[in-house]
């Protein structure tokens, strides 16, 4: 087993330098470009908790962003992110009183692209990487900004971590006509909060995005999405232990006016004997090609529970009307109420603002 590992991951890298090489070899046809392009964003927010009357502001994440474009096939993505770890409630209720800034390393990878025909372009990025399932609600929903969908923060439902937005690892993706979109990827496991490898293990990614219906002239970024989603976390030890492993599949309508979507969730996590299942729905509507005025309207939904424990059910669900003021700054009142099973449920009360520079 220990040999074939051995083989297995030699035969990988191999295969990246490989393919890593074909680009190189394309590049040099390219003209060198000079793009350079630093941007960020900030939330800010101001919150209430209805139940022990208690209210606080604070700056939830702040990023900075920097794009280089190399030359018509590689670039690079840097992104600085500092995150305020504002007291939240798990799936037990219980509040964590951390209140502190972190700064970390959000993105830093290396890009290369290729079109290889009229009707198949693809992609690869090695560092650390957006990971695909996360990446794909987080840009039909643009929901982010409100709070993170809850494949990302698993835990305030399931009281477990199934995923992180970020990785170290490498993926590769392939367009087909402008219709299907497929992501492999492998990385780490171990998320960008963690710099270094502590385990053999891995996680393997697959996502689909099929897109059959589009809008616009364009023919391009709206209409309906059909996902599917796959991770499997192992520790490639001799018995074969799968950590943690999850799938599932959504759909989504991306307009001017409306974004809608659900998505599904199904796995287990090994080290706790854990099977859960996770659903997760938002509305995000900007009402300015109806009325002639950028109001903005929102909503979620979204429980999750241990299937082995009746008890365990979480349930929230917010709704907030909110106004963009300018293409760099918006804000939204949002309501959240979130439902226990054998706790008394919790309200709160948000101001929250994105800020783009």
């Amino acid at each position: 087993m220990h040999r074939k590992n051995i083989f297995l991951k030699t035969a990988l890298v191999l295969s990246l330098v490989l393919f890593i090489s074909s680009f190189s070899l394309a590049a040099k046809k390219d003209k060198e470009g000079d793009d350079l392009k630093i941007k960020g964003k900030a939330y800010i927010q101001w919150q209430d908790d209805l139940e022990e009357d208690q209210h606080s502001f604070g700056v939830t994440r702040a990023y900075l962003q920097f794009l280089k474009k190399l030359d018509d096939t590689f670039s690079v993505k840097i992104t600085a992110d500092a995150i305020n770890n504002l007291p939240s409630d798990d799936s037990a209720g219980n509040t964590s009183k951390s209140n502190t800034y972190e700064f970390y390393l959000k993105n830093a990878y290396l890009n290369a692209k290729k079109k290889i025909t009229d009707d198949l372009k693809c992609s690869f990025s090695l560092g650390m990487i957006g990971t695909p399932n996360i990446g794909v609600v987080d840009s039909l929903s643009d929901y982010r900004w409100v709070y993170n969908n809850y494949l990302d923060k698993s835990k305030n439902i399931l009281g477990t971590s199934l995923d992180t937005s970020a990785d170290l690892g490498a993926s590769l993706n392939f367009n087909i006509m402008k219709m299907v979109s497929l992501t492999g990827a492998l990385t780490n496991g171990e998320g960008y909060k963690q710099a270094s490898e502590e385990s053999n293990g891995k996680s393997i990614y697959g996502t689909v995005s099929i897109n059959p219906f589009k809008l616009g002239e364009d023919k391009k970024g709206d209409g309906l999405f059909i996902n599917g989603y796959l991770k499997r976390t192992n520790g490639f030890v001799e018995d074969g232990d799968n950590l943690l492993s999850y799938y599932g599949g959504g759909v989504a309508w991306k307009s001017k006016l409306i974004k809608v979507g659900a998505n599904i969730y199904a796995g287990e996590k090994k080290s706790s004997d854990q099977k859960f299942s996770l659903f997760d729905s938002y509305l995000h509507s900007n009402l300015d090609c109806v009325i002639k005025m950028p109001v903005l309207v929102m909503g979620r939904f979204a429980f999750g529970k241990d299937k082995d424990n009746s008890d365990s059910k979480v349930t929230k669900m917010g709704i907030g009307a909110g106004y963009k003021f300018c293409k760099s700054v918006r804000s939204l009142l949002y309501y959240e109420k979130t439902q226990y099973e054998t706790i008394k449920s919790n309200d709160m009360l948000y101001l929250k603002t994105e800020v783009k520079y």
